[in-house]
């Protein structure tokens, strides 16, 4: 059974203008994630090896922004999950993540929420913490700020991934994000002009990466003791980092 929390409501027409908004930029999203253009196949399989290794007892596994929660499914399959908590501000992608997250074997608790007020609120311990291309939203300060209430949660035997967008040794946020319009605009097969275009305006308007070091950096200032990157994604535009208490 999954457990769905929801926090103060909005407007109701408000509320419809978000889902109508979060429907056509989703729609646009899962056209990427289902032809890999985000390389999730083998993120997630990463994903699952580092909990089968890390874990034989039960785990409590948390996700942060978790969307519909396709791929964490596939990832938490076959290993000792416990419990998943998930946590994302749209209504939308948790009624999505709700029937995705039906067949899991362990107790599911979806939170309508703001990830970060979460975290920083959170109470409960978690042992796992991912989260996938949402933490470069934040400021470089926002971004440590959550790094360190995640350490808070996790104690000293947990650890926390993050798959996120990644500058190159020394590379300016403008390269980057030239790198990153032409990768989009070669998938002419997959997506129509105009998506091209909605994605290339999301990319340039919301996406603040960071050199790997910098990603590291920020994990080490938020009280991780560890951090190494475990995948480069396609095109070099993204990577898989995991960040533990030592």
């Amino acid at each position: 059974m999954v457990n769905v929390i929801h926090h103060a409501l909005s407007n109701p027409v408000e509320d419809q203008q978000a889902i109508e908004v979060f429907q056509d930029h989703w729609r646009i999203y899962k056209k990427m994630v289902d032809s890999d253009y985000f390389a999730h196949r083998e993120v997630y399989a990463i994903v699952q090896r580092v909990l089968k290794y890390r874990f034989e007892r039960p785990f409590r596994f948390l996700d942060l922004a978790c969307g519909d929660a396709g791929g964490v499914v596939e990832a938490l399959r076959h290993t000792a999950v416990s419990h998943y908590h998930g946590i994302d501000l749209s209504k939308a992608a948790l009624e999505l993540a709700s029937r995705n997250l039906e067949n899991l074997r362990c107790t599911v608790e979806l939170e309508e929420r703001d990830f970060i007020e979460a975290m920083i609120e959170r109470p409960e311990p978690a042992d796992f913490v991912w989260m996938g291309l949402s933490l470069h939203h934040l400021t470089p300060e926002a971004k440590e700020e959550l790094m360190a209430a995640v350490r808070n949660a996790i104690g000293d035997d947990g650890l926390f991934l993050i798959y996120e967008p990644t500058l190159r040794t020394s590379e300016t946020r403008e390269a980057y994000l030239g790198r990153a319009e032409r990768s989009i605009r070669s998938w002419k097969t997959v997506l129509t002009g105009e998506e091209m275009e909605e994605v290339v305006q999301h990319v340039r308007t919301c996406d603040l990466p960071e050199t790997s070091e910098t990603w590291k950096t920020l994990a080490l200032r938020g009280g991780f003791g560890r951090a190494q990157k475990l995948f480069d994604g396609p095109a070099d535009l993204f990577a898989l980092f995991s960040f533990a208490p030592e």
